[in-house]
């Protein structure tokens, strides 16, 4: 696989939990169970950003906002706003992990009271 190699195997046995490696763009509501049985969080689609209190309250309620398009070649450099591919591979598969589960609840909450 083009992963191989290039990412620390433990990161790819999470992706693989997740069973990301299907092929095509997760679709939330078809898949991802398996985050919810383990640690509770729901991937929610959002059109593009969500505003800080928002952010934060869905968080509070272990729900990750997540994008569902996927940056074209041309702008694989950079893109202002984050893709499926980063919120995939930056954070929910992250997300599998209890305490990192639990440590993004807490960060919310820390945040939540400064807004």
């Amino acid at each position: 696989r083009i992963f191989e190699g290039r990412i620390v195997q433990e990161h790819i046995d999470k992706l693989k939990r997740l069973n990301i490696f299907s092929g095509h763009i997760p679709k939330f509501e078809n898949g991802l169970g398996i985050l919810y049985n383990v640690t509770g969080w729901e991937i929610i689609a959002v059109p593009g950003f969500v505003p800080e209190d928002i952010f934060f309250k869905m968080f509070l309620n272990r729900k990750f906002p997540s994008t569902t398009f996927l940056r074209t070649p041309e702008k694989v450099d950079y893109l202002q706003e984050p893709d499926i591919f980063h919120h995939i591979f930056g954070h929910i598969s992250l997300l599998i992990l209890p305490v990192f589960a639990d440590y993004m609840e807490a960060f919310a909450k820390d945040c939540s009271q400064s807004i």
